[in-house]
């Protein structure tokens, strides 16, 4: 007898069956005890389950565990989260990096509010339409805190699937996509195993972060080891192959950081598209080879500074690129002084073509506005040689 869906024989299914219980085993013993994780079989908050596997996306645990209790204790519901403002949700994002993501969930939350009446829902085709979600994402809410037989995929469940198969595939394109009809091929078997679909995708994601890590799997302790085509082979530290990665790009930036008499500095929210779209940072602009970029020389003309003096400079690796900060830092006078008279204390208008907003904060405001890391090193440096510390040079 087979499986229609697949052509499986009765020694396919009977060791998907094996597959699953035993990792639904493992799982129920092994578990880490997360914020975001409910009791085996207990009813999740499908909001609650949304934002942390937002979270996880590309992000280690360990940030998130530290970021995910501040987060829904300052949105609590979706009802909070599609209420916030944007500048709110993105301070509370901070130190999570990837901040499109938050303002992806920021949409989400507000589509859910818009167009579900409030309620997040179930089905992993109406997930899909939510800013942000995609297929993983959806069918980790719809299994997790529905109950729904979806399966997921990313690069840690394809590690481990295309192990167990031992499959001569990489981590990248290829290897997702043979994952996902084995993933469903799984999911099918749970109601064979009398296993819910939530559990199984759990042990999935469970025995990638904790056994069947991406360098030095730690065989002995896994589950399903027997079962296991890469161990059987002597594989398991060469599947899956790398996956080619392309040559990050170089990119270099100008920042000015202008500082007034009052100890506030000169903030501007970049626009979309912009690298950090929605956070707010000194003025930057593509680097120029010796001075201060142009348009970044006409900013500090309009604040009334004069000259700016290159500070230190400032490295950060992200996925795709590699960027550098020149750093400069210039003062300018207070109320009455300079080329500006900022009695009425209104923020420059920057005439650089349509800008998101520009103000003047105190240092103690970055906390509650969003600011990535990289932008907190180039205050840093840009501060510390206005204030006399001398020439910095910081690195990722």
């Amino acid at each position: 007898m087979a499986d229609g869906s697949r052509g499986e024989t009765l020694s396919d299914i009977g060791r998907d069956r094996r597959l699953v219980r035993a990792l639904a085993a493992w799982f129920g013993t092994s578990r880490r005890q997360l914020p975001w994780r409910g009791e085996p079989g207990v009813a999740r908050d499908p909001y609650l389950v949304l934002v942390s596997e937002v979270m996880l996306q590309q992000t280690q645990v360990s940030r998130v565990l530290v970021k995910f209790p501040e987060f829904v204790r300052a949105f609590s519901t979706v009802r909070d989260l599609a209420a916030a403002n944007e500048d709110d949700v993105l301070a509370r994002w901070s130190g999570l990096g990837y901040y499109r993501r938050a303002r992806m969930l920021h949409a989400a939350a507000r589509m859910v509010m818009e167009r579900f009446g409030g309620v997040v829902p179930r089905e992993v085709l109406a997930l899909m339409e939510l800013p942000g979600v995609g297929r993983y994402t959806a069918g980790a809410v719809a299994s997790l805190a529905f109950g729904v037989s979806a399966p997921i995929v990313d690069g840690n469940v394809a590690r481990v699937l295309i192990r167990i198969e031992g499959q001569d595939l990489s981590s990248g394109a290829d290897g997702l996509a043979w994952a996902w009809p084995r993933a469903e091929a799984l999911v099918a078997a749970c109601a064979r195993a009398g296993v819910a679909a939530g559990v199984l995708n759990e042990a999935l994601m469970e025995l990638g972060a904790m056994v069947c890590t991406p360098s030095g799997p730690r065989c002995g302790g896994c589950p399903v080891r027997e079962e296991c085509g890469a161990h059987t082979l002597g594989m398991q530290d060469s599947l899956p192959r790398p996956k080619v990665r392309a040559a990050r790009r170089r990119v270099r930036l100008d920042a000015l950081v202008v500082l007034d008499d009052s100890g506030r500095v000169l903030m501007e929210k970049q626009a979309e598209g912009a690298l950090w779209s929605g956070l707010w940072q000194p003025p930057t602009a593509a680097a120029s080879k010796r001075a201060l970029a142009a348009e970044l020389r006409a900013v500090l003309a309009e604040v009334g500074g004069g000259r700016a003096t290159r500070i230190g400079v400032v490295e950060r690796t992200l996925t795709h690129r590699e960027v550098e900060f020149v750093v400069w830092g210039a003062r300018v006078g207070g109320e009455g002084k300079g080329k500006k008279n900022r009695k009425d204390d209104k923020p420059p208008t920057l005439a650089r073509g349509a800008r998101v907003g520009v103000r003047w904060m105190h240092p103690w405001e970055f906390g509650g506005v969003g600011v990535s890391s990289a932008c907190l090193a180039l205050l840093e440096v840009g501060l510390a040689g206005l204030r006399g510390a001398g020439p910095v040079r910081s690195g990722p």
